[in-house]
């Protein structure tokens, strides 16, 4: 079966600070642990109109330039690909960097998306390693809040954690709607118009993976209760982040387990989910 596996997190302050937050996600931004690494790397300038030329990065020089690029205050936005090339791009990340993109009464301005395909993995790769990976790379951006869903096409998969939907639709055929189903992708137009709150008050409903913070928790009646009605298969403790994995590896994410559990939890993270956007049934 086909599987894509994605992230999203929220974080409150600009990766430049402090510069040791930089050089730490640089880092793990070529971590040998992607399976297919996002080699390609560029910036978008603060006049959003300007992007530096795409530039191969991988080990210590490639570290460097990313590292070089995060703290130079005239970028605001990293995009990084598999390839330099419009075509066999299914891992990428993408970043708001240090331009605060939204009111300054926003909790959680910045985000980092990104993705990786997880079937038919090169010799030598783990899903495991992998999702270890990004959870330094939450642990590191200080995420309020982080999502990581499955799922078996990599369009939904980036529908997904960009809360952006994606259509084809041409005269010749109808509207093809390439995004999560309609019940997430109303989750995820909730999330999209609460995002200034996103992250600390508000949280996503939940995936396959859920990062919450201890506040969070206590909200719910604590960790101990979203074990006992939850079950999910593995929590795993990242210091004040914790991450909620409902099933034993995203190969069982789309089963009717994991879905009964992803629907016990979201019940449970009502008090802290998006409500319905004004004039939504």
């Amino acid at each position: 079966m086909d599987l894509h596996l994605g992230f999203a997190g929220y974080f409150a302050q600009p990766l430049a600070l402090p510069a040791t937050r930089a050089q730490r996600v640089a880092e793990l931004l070529v971590d040998p642990r992607w399976p297919w690494p996002p080699s390609w790397a560029s910036f978008v300038k603060e006049e959003l109109s300007k992007r530096t030329r795409a530039r191969k990065v991988t080990g210590p020089k490639g570290r460097d330039h990313l590292l070089a690029g995060l703290t130079d205050p005239t970028n605001c936005m990293l995009e990084m690909n598999r390839s330099s090339q419009e075509v066999d791009n299914h891992a990428h990340v993408h970043a708001i960097t240090s331009r605060r993109p939204l009111p300054a009464e926003a909790e959680y301005p910045f985000h980092m998306t990104g993705q990786t395909r997880g079937h038919e993995l090169p010799e030598g790769a783990s899903l495991e390693a992998w999702i270890e990976l990004v959870h330094e790379l939450m642990v590191a951006c200080e995420v309020g809040h982080a999502v990581m869903p499955v799922w078996a096409r990599a369009s939904t998969c980036l529908s997904d954690t960009s809360l952006m939907r994606i259509v084809v639709d041409s005269r010749w055929m109808p509207e093809v709607d390439l995004g999560p189903p309609t019940d997430f992708a109303l989750e995820n137009g909730r999330a999209k118009y609460w995002r200034i709150e996103l992250g600390g008050t508000y949280v996503r409903h939940p995936r396959w993976g859920t990062y919450l913070r201890r506040a969070h928790l206590q909200k719910l009646g604590g960790l101990d209760r979203v074990r006992a009605e939850v079950k999910p298969a593995a929590v795993v403790d990242l210091g004040d982040l914790v991450f909620i994995q409902l099933t034993a590896s995203p190969t069982t994410a789309l089963t009717a387990e994991g879905e009964a559990k992803r629907r016990a939890l979201a019940d449970l993270m009502a008090p802290i989910l998006p409500p319905p956007r004004p004039g939504e049934p």
